[in-house]
């Protein structure tokens, strides 16, 4: 059964919301016009007077989804947010 935004609890929206947030970031790594915008924001380098890229680089996995689901979101698989 699939529940309206509205209907969802707060914390079933904010993790749909950090997936969304996840997902996008990932989808940025993936497209070539988006890479040299990624790589300013979203990387942290220490040698850089940058310190957004260290709150950035948080959402920032080049790798596949399913590890970045796994690393912060399956802690709060317990919420309802699927049904099973």
């Amino acid at each position: 059964m699939v529940e309206s935004y509205t209907e969802l609890s707060e914390i079933q929206r904010t993790v749909l919301g950090l997936g969304a947030a996840f997902g996008a970031v990932f989808v940025g790594w993936q497209v070539p016009a988006t890479q040299r915008f990624m790589r300013r924001w979203f990387l942290a380098d220490p040698l850089k007077n940058r310190p957004i890229t260290m709150l950035t680089s948080i959402f920032s996995h080049k790798v596949s989804p399913a590890r970045t689901f796994s690393t912060f979101l399956s802690p709060l698989s317990n919420t309802g947010l699927t049904t099973g």
